[in-house]
């Protein structure tokens, strides 16, 4: 009588209608209330606009609301809630409980009192665990389940599992066992298991590295193997720290200390970030694994590095043992065993944890002696060692993994009544009585046996090979920085007036390493030649398709100086005032880089002929640019203390006749430099969401949306994924890794335990990959009949779907469907083609007007009408409806159709793009449908039933 007076009855019954919706509502949900919520909200400092939004949320009306408290506020209010909703929920590393805001949790709760910096580490540390559980904690590899499930203790073996993983299992009894890999029958040969499968692959390359004229030189990844193979034996073997690794330099390499007892072993001192120093002892194997790196593997990962850092002095490459596949040191170490895990798909074991285990298996060492050892090396108090000691640490590390390096002898080695100690302890005082020299003479046996007793054979034997050892060094020190010829090496040999324990040509090539480079040139011949520019082995051709370049008239080694390059050092400002104003031809000659002292220079080389050299072209300017196949690497010197100059190194060895090439990098300044530092890391921290249709993680997902699951889709249908995914994640960060032991102890008691566990898996939003086709995965192949449950959809969406079609048939009782009710009319006639007509999901797509006004009637069987639809490939298909079918799509035709049409912008068909009203089936947005099976996807969705697709159907 009031407010709609002489409005239609329709609108009246709308209104009717949507009111008794609202009533409804609010009696369910609008008159409970939670005692904390209403505390959280009065204790926040806008606590009125947070209760008027919260009262009109819950369908309440205010009246005379004050001026103060505006509609803006209330807006921006639920604006703020909205994104706490949507906010990654963070696990505090301390509690484990979730907290959308974990800065305020700690600040407030674990960590009451603590410093910023201590709050802003473990925040970036539940960040990186969160990115790490949403892109790996959710992904299930099946045939890793099944393994776990057939073991005897599949049920401790799967609760250890999803702790692994980053999952939390709360109200675990105080008798289960706790997850951790040392359940294991011997934890300590588990520690080596990763080495052991990767041990032959491992060997396989280094034979190719060897016999590099038969085989081909191994790959990028497989010399990755090698690297990683390496930081496992220290890590995992040896018990080192993965600190270790990254700070072990080349200069402690080539400093090792050798040792010729137990078969021979050369113990290594490496000084770790807090200056501790720490030691172990390789045995002769693993010693030549780690040389072959170095002379192999290292030079080549070395060459990859961008040379921008290395010339602004940063030379910390060249320090560095172990380099990465970006020639940049090893920075964690870690993470590349965790890869190598992975790819041999075995438990992951940590180096905390590998320590852990030999500590407990050193209960079966019975010597107190060696025990207080062995807990002292596990706690890194090694630094007063002697290499007895560390070696015998060595022997009992390797007896307790039953891998001694005899392989035969399963006891230590080791004590004051070894034999092989006292023949090392006889060489000691031998050598101390009896010097090994250059030019010195073994004593005769008499003098020897009054010495060593019964040693005297092997201490005489032992001081020959370490004199032969010293005079090739006294070679190699001789010929400096080039690899001598045979000739001049019997030359040299004859000079010095050996006759006996000579070392011959084969001898000094294979001891042969690449000299050590030095920042400051001190060397005459070498500040000789800069300054003169006559460099040998060089000369200047025409290469074709390069024009001119540099080629060796001789063999230079790896590591060898091959020339510089030669200009005028100018500041950076005067370089890039000539780089502006010369040619483009001339572009390429400017060399920028930062020196010693943090100053922005540039060497000037535009000009053909310098001007100290006028009558000649120098070489360094003429080295032709490579990104892939460089074999030199520029580095900063200073001349005399003085002059700045980059000399060519070479990176690997370059034969003769062989083109001289390298990589100088592109003009990029350090401001680049940390923009794209600081995007990379925030790329790192951001969320990796799931994309709902393909189920792979994206760090990006509305780009991922755009470029591949929705090309063509708007971008309110690409919003509307992105923060279902984002719902998705919080709500799978919130509850998805949280398991209760009981149900998960009742699923295991179960006869069909593993099936169920996969299923609920599933059902908590994780991902298992390759599921054989046999197996009863969570879909539409549980049902006995696989038929029906094609139907199961239709069936459930038919009393809504005919429920809708009443309303459009009695427009004037009843309101007229919602947008989300005729769209439910779209996805069951697309079903009802592409499940129940068996049609692929293309049929729907190109289906006409004039295909369905064309339809041919048929009255038998009650009366059919059967269609023919052309595909996309010009295929003729056809499907018949019965008279049920037939009247359903004519009321979509009448009815739903035009309202769909209506919702078209009218620019295209303005402009003469009428494909919409040719187009049968139109979409919400007056489109053309352009993505059926994601139609059908929404709609098994809604009905929260297993998804068949239309190759399922036919299946």
């Amino acid at each position: 009588m009031t407010c709609m007076k002489g409005s239609p009855e329709a609108e009246i019954s709308s209104v009717v209608y949507a009111a008794k919706t609202e009533a409804i509502e609010v009696l369910q949900h609008g008159r409970s209330w939670e005692f904390g919520e209403l505390q959280h909200i009065m204790e926040q400092p806008s606590n009125h606009s947070r209760m008027i939004m919260e009262l009109q949320k819950r369908g309440n009306v205010l009246s005379n609301i004050p001026e103060n408290i505006s509609s803006t506020d209330v807006q921006q209010v639920r604006r703020e809630v909205t994104r706490k909703r949507l906010r990654t929920h963070l696990m505090c590393p301390v509690c484990k409980n979730t907290s959308w805001s974990l800065p305020l949790h700690l600040r407030r709760v674990c960590l009451e009192g603590k410093s910023g910096a201590d709050i802003k580490k473990l925040v970036t540390q539940a960040k990186h665990d969160a990115n790490k559980f949403l892109r790996h904690g959710r992904m299930w590899e099946y045939r890793s389940l099944h393994q776990i499930m057939e073991q005897p203790e599949g049920f401790e073996k799967i609760v250890k599992e999803l702790q692994r993983r980053g999952n939390v299992v709360r109200n675990i009894p105080s008798g289960f066992p706790s997850a951790s890999w040392a359940d294991f029958e011997d934890g300590t040969r588990q520690c080596m298991a990763v080495l052991g499968a990767a041990k032959s692959d491992f060997l396989g390359i280094l034979r190719k590295l060897k016999n590099r004229d038969a085989c081909p030189f191994p790959t990028s990844q497989e010399l990755l193997m090698v690297l990683y193979y390496l930081e496992a034996t220290v890590i995992l073997c040896h018990l080192q720290r993965p600190a270790v690794v990254r700070y072990m330099t080349v200069s402690q390499w080539l400093q090792r200390i050798p040792v010729r007892s137990l078969g021979g072993h050369c113990v290594l001192a490496v000084k770790s970030a807090d200056s501790k120093m720490v030691s172990f002892a390789l045995n002769r194997e693993e010693e030549m694994w780690f040389n072959t790196y170095y002379c192999e593997v290292r030079p080549v990962m070395l060459s990859k590095k961008k040379t921008k850092g290395l010339l602004n002095g940063d030379d910390s490459s060249y320090e560095k043992f172990f380099i990465s596949s970006t020639g940049r040191p090893v920075q964690k170490p870690s993470y590349d065993l965790h890869l190598l895990y992975k790819k041999y798909q075995l438990p992951e074991v940590t180096s905390q944890q590998a320590r852990k285990a030999f500590l407990t298996a050193s209960g079966k060492v019975t010597n107190d002696f060696q025990k207080s050892l062995l807990a002292d090396y596990l706690n890194d108090n090694t630094g007063e060692w002697d290499c007895e000691q560390t070696l015998m640490i060595s022997q009992l590390l390797r007896t307790l993994t039953n891998d001694s390096d005899t392989g035969k002898e399963r006891a230590v080695h080791t004590g004051p009544g070894c034999k092989r100690m006292k023949k090392q302890a006889a060489y000691d005082t031998f050598i101390r009585i009896f010097p090994v020299t250059l030019e010195g003479a073994p004593p005769r046996q008499p003098l020897r046996a009054s010495h060593a007793n019964e040693y005297d054979r092997q201490c005489y034997d032992q001081w020959r090979a370490d004199q032969l050892q010293l005079r090739i060094q006294h070679i190699i020190e001789h010929f400096g920085k080039r690899q001598p010829s045979e000739s001049k090496l019997r030359r040299f040999i004859g000079r010095q007036e050996w006759t006996s324990n000579v070392p011959d040509f084969d001898h000094v090539l294979k001891h042969w390493t690449r000299p050590r480079v030095h920042d400051s040139v001190k060397d005459n011949g070498l500040i000789q030649m800069v300054r003169s520019q006559k460099w040998k082995g060089l000369q200047i051709t025409v290469i074709p398709g390069k024009n001119k370049g540099v080629v060796t008239t001789t063999e230079f080694a790896c590591g060898d100086i091959v020339c510089d390059y030669h200009g005028t050092v100018v500041s950076r400002k005067e370089g890039l005032t000539t780089h502006n104003s010369t040619g483009k031809e001339d572009t390429g000659y400017m060399f920028f880089y930062q020196d010693k002292s943090g100053r922005q220079m540039c060497i000037d080389a535009h000009l053909e002929r310098c001007m100290c050299h006028p009558h000649m072209v120098t070489y360094g300017r003429m080295i032709n640019h490579s990104r892939n196949k460089s074999n030199l690497q520029p580095r900063l010197h200073s001349l005399d203390g003085n002059t700045d100059v980059i000399l060519f190194h070479a990176s690997r060895n370059i034969k003769k006749r062989g083109n001289v090439l390298s990589n100088i990098p592109e003009n990029i300044s350090s401001t680049d430099v940390q923009q794209v530092r600081r995007e990379v890391t925030r790329k790192r921290l951001r969320t990796h969401l799931m994309c709902p249709v393909c189920k792979n993680t994206s760090w990006s997902l509305p780009l991922h949306l755009r470029r591949v699951c929705l090309e063509g889709k708007s971008g309110a249908d690409i919003k509307k994924l992105v923060t279902q995914a984002k719902h998705d994640a919080n709500k799978f960060l919130r509850h998805g890794r949280m398991w209760e032991y009981r149900s998960l102890h009742q699923i295991m008691e179960q006869p069909e335990g593993f099936e169920k566990i996969v299923k609920e898996l599933q059902r908590r939003g994780n991902v298992v990959r390759n599921i054989p086709s046999g197996f009863p995965s969570a879909s539409w192949a549980d049902f006995e009949d696989g038929t029906r449950q094609c139907m199961a959809v239709l069936g459930a969406a038919k009393s809504d779907f005919l429920g809708i079609l009443r309303k459009l048939k009695n427009r004037d009782a009843c309101p007229f469907p919602t947008s989300q009710e005729l769209l439910m009319v779209l996805y069951y006639l697309e079903a009802t083609v592409i499940l129940c007509h068996l049609q692929r999901p293309a049929v729907v797509r190109y289906m006409t007007v004039s295909q369905w006004l064309q339809r041919i009637p048929v009255r038998s069987l009650g009366g059919h009408c059967v269609l023919a639809v052309k595909s996309a490939d010009s295929k003729m298909v056809s499907f018949a409806l019965n008279r049920e079918e037939e009247m359903w799509f004519n009321t979509y035709y009448c009815e739903v159709r035009p309202v769909m049409l209506s919702k078209k912008k009218t620019k295209g068909l303005l402009n003469g793009d009428d494909s919409s009203y040719e187009k049968f089936f139109i979409s919400s947005t007056g489109r053309p449908v352009q993505k059926p099976s994601y139609d059908l996807h929404l709609l098994y969705k809604k009905y929260q039933l297993p998804e068949v697709t239309s190759q399922h159907q036919k299946s």
